[in-house]
């Protein structure tokens, strides 16, 4: 957990968390400014490939890392956007311990820091954004998510980049919570934020979204709604 003081990670530094738990949560500012050939790691304690010694637990290859072995990383509300960065991290094996529709690898709550040369490895989804987030991530890798690489609220607004990649996942899309609004919002259109197979991503709805009376959902021309299941995607008493 980091207290609203900075927390510093230096280059190389790997980070080896238990079954079930471990992860961070930043409510200050969190630097873990990695390397190109220096990667700050952040894995599941059954991660052979990285560490010295790798094998952390000296079971040697009797237990294997996946997905969903520990928690999560977390910006939250508090946290000091201007200097918090992850620059060359690979985050893996992650997302356990959140009970809702959006277990993640990294999780921005109303908060804005800058993510880029990353890589997003084995978790269920690969970033969430919740509250008013707007984090900008760019040249960020997700690859074999179960689900979509990014899961967010339509009151968010996260920066991405046209330079990520996304590969072997189980959406080409961007995935939308269920929720019920607190204000005004707008589903945009972000042409280019997609792969080679879905050159721009559809949402895909995981629930349903409530649009309480006096509020206002506004949806964006060409943006693409592909619900994930059959359901009703969205309860109108406001205006849409």
């Amino acid at each position: 957990m980091v207290s609203p003081a900075k927390r510093t990670i230096d280059p190389g530094l790997v980070i080896q968390n238990p079954l079930g738990s471990g992860g961070l949560q930043s409510d200050g500012a969190l630097v873990a400014n990695g390397k190109p050939d220096s990667l700050i790691v952040f894995t599941s304690l059954y991660d052979d490939q990285y560490g010295l010694p790798a094998d952390t637990n000296g079971d040697g290859a009797t237990t294997t890392p996946a997905t969903g072995n520990w928690t999560y990383i977390r910006f939250t509300a508090t946290t000091n956007d201007a200097i918090s960065k992850m620059n060359w991290c690979r985050v893996s094996y992650c997302g356990a311990q959140i009970y809702d529709a959006g277990p993640c690898a990294v999780w921005f709550t109303s908060a804005a820091p800058t993510i880029r040369n990353c890589s997003i490895f084995k978790s269920y989804y690969g970033m969430r954004f919740d509250g008013d987030a707007s984090a900008n991530v760019d040249t960020t890798t997700f690859d074999n998510l179960v689900y979509a690489p990014i899961i967010m609220s339509v009151l968010s607004d996260p920066q991405i980049g046209l330079t990520n990649t996304y590969s072997t996942n189980g959406y080409n899309a961007l995935a939308l919570l269920n929720e019920t609004l607190s204000q005004n919002a707008t589903i945009k259109y972000r042409p280019g934020v997609g792969n080679a197979a879905s050159p721009t991503f559809c949402y895909l709805p995981v629930g349903q979204i409530n649009v309480p009376a006096g509020v206002s959902l506004s949806i964006q021309p060409q943006v693409v709604i592909t619900p994930s299941r059959p359901f009703t995607v969205f309860h109108v008493a406001g205006s849409l």
